[in-house]
C-alpha cells in the first residue's frame, strides 16, 4: 500500500484550503497558491493522479513535491512520517504497510555533511555576497544580527546562490538550511541525510522566557523573546524535549496566521505537556498577531507576556475553531 493515496490528498486540501474549489467533473482541485499570492486559485490538483501545478508561482510535479514545500519538509522519508502521524494509527503500521516501506521509514539518518563552499558574511564579500547581503537587509536584518547567527552564503556547488544558515548546538553545526536569495521557485533545500526534526535553531541561547515558531527567518527577526524553530507546523517529541531540558519558565508558542499552523496548536502544546517533568514549573502561552503571515512579514521584532493569552485547555474550550477536536 502507497501512503500517499487520493483520500488523504482530499482530507489535507479541504482542511488546509477551506477556499478551495473542483472543476465541473470534481476531478481537479483548485486552491489559492499557497507559494506566492495568488486570488484566483491557480493551484491546481489532482488527487487520483497524485500530481499538482501551480500556474502562479511555476512549481508542480508530485503531491510528495507539494507537502516538501508547504511544510517544509526535506525528504520523502519525512513526508511519509508526517503521513503515517497524520492519517494512520501508529499502533497497527504493519497492516498499513510492507516491510520495505517500514524499513525506509525507520531508516537511521546519517551524520551531517557541511558544504566546503561557504562564506561568512564576516569575511570579505565577493559580488554574490553582497548580492546574499542585501536579500538579509531588504528582509529586516541588521549588521549585528546577521554576525551573531554565523549566517553565510554558498558561492558554489549544489546550494549555489543560497543563504548558509546553521543550527549550532553545544557549539556545534548540527544542521543547517539554505535560503534561495535569487529568486529561486525552490525557496529551501536543506540537508535530505539528516533528519531536521531532531534539532533546534537558537538551541544554545535558550533560557528564561522564550518563543517557538515555525520558520528560521521569524526566530531570527524577533529581538525578544529568544525564539527557537521547528522547521514545520509539528513538534517532535525530541524537540520537546531539548526545549524542557533549558532553563526554561515560560514558553511563547508563535503560530504562522494561517490556517495549517493553527491546526497543530493543540498537539504541539499536548506534546509540550506530555513531555514536561512532574515537577517542572512552566508557563505556556500563545502569541496572536494580526497582519502579515508571519512575525518577519508582519515585522515584530518584540513580544511581552502581557500581549499573550495563557495557554491550557480553557483556551481550546472557548475558542470555536477547536472545539470539534479530541
Amino acid at each position: 500500500m502507497k501512503i500517499l493515496d487520493d483520500k488523504i490528498i482530499i482530507d489535507f486540501l479541504t482542511k488546509n484550503f477551506p477556499l478551495l474549489k473542483f472543476n465541473d467533473s470534481r476531478s481537479e482541485m483548485r486552491i489559492n497558491s499557497p507559494f506566492t499570492h495568488d486570488e484566483k486559485f491557480k493551484c491546481y490538483v489532482n488527487p487520483t493522479k497524485s500530481k499538482f501545478i501551480d500556474y502562479k508561482s511555476g512549481l508542480k510535479g508530485s503531491f510528495n513535491t507539494f507537502l516538501k514545500q508547504y511544510l517544509n519538509l526535506n525528504s520523502d522519508n519525512e513526508v511519509d512520517d508526517y503521513l503515517l502521524k497524520s492519517y494512520f494509527d501508529l499502533n497497527k503500521i504493519d497492516d498499513y504497510l510492507n516491510n520495505k516501506q517500514i524499513e525506509n521509514i525507520k531508516k537511521v539518518s546519517k551524520e551531517l555533511t557541511i558544504p566546503k563552499e561557504i562564506k561568512y558574511f564576516s569575511e570579505e564579500l565577493s559580488y554574490i555576497g553582497k548580492k546574499a547581503y542585501n536579500y538579509l537587509i531588504n528582509r529586516g536584518f541588521d549588521k549585528k544580527t546577521i554576525l551573531d547567527y554565523k549566517l553565510g552564503y554558498f558561492f558554489d556547488g549544489e546550494y549555489k546562490n543560497r543563504i548558509f544558515i546553521p543550527f549550532i548546538e553545544n557549539g556545534e553545526i548540527v544542521y543547517f538550511i539554505s535560503r534561495s536569495f535569487d529568486g529561486s521557485l525552490l525557496r529551501y533545500k536543506n540537508p535530505s541525510e539528516v533528519n531536521s526534526k531532531k534539532f533546534l535553531f537558537n538551541y544554545d541561547k535558550l533560557e528564561g522566557t522564550i518563543g517557538i515558531c515555525e520558520g528560521v527567518f521569524d526566530a531570527m527577526y524577533l529581538k525578544y523573546p529568544v525564539t527557537t524553530s521547528c522547521l514545520s507546523t509539528t513538534l517532535s517529541d525530541e524537540q520537546c524535549k531539548k526545549i524542557l531540558s533549558k532553563n526554561i519558565n515560560n514558553i511563547i508558542i508563535i503560530p504562522d496566521n494561517d490556517y495549517a499552523s493553527y491546526s497543530n496548536i493543540r498537539n504541539n502544546y499536548k506534546m509540550l505537556i506530555k513531555n514536561k517533568e512532574f515537577n517542572k514549573k512552566v508557563n505556556f502561552y500563545i502569541y496572536e498577531y494580526i497582519g502579515g503571515k508571519d512575525l518577519n512579514e508582519a515585522k515584530i521584532n518584540y513580544i511581552n507576556l502581557d500581549d499573550c493569552k495563557k495557554l491550557n485547555e480553557l483556551y481550546f474550550l472557548n475558542n470555536n475553531k477547536f472545539r470539534e477536536e479530541k
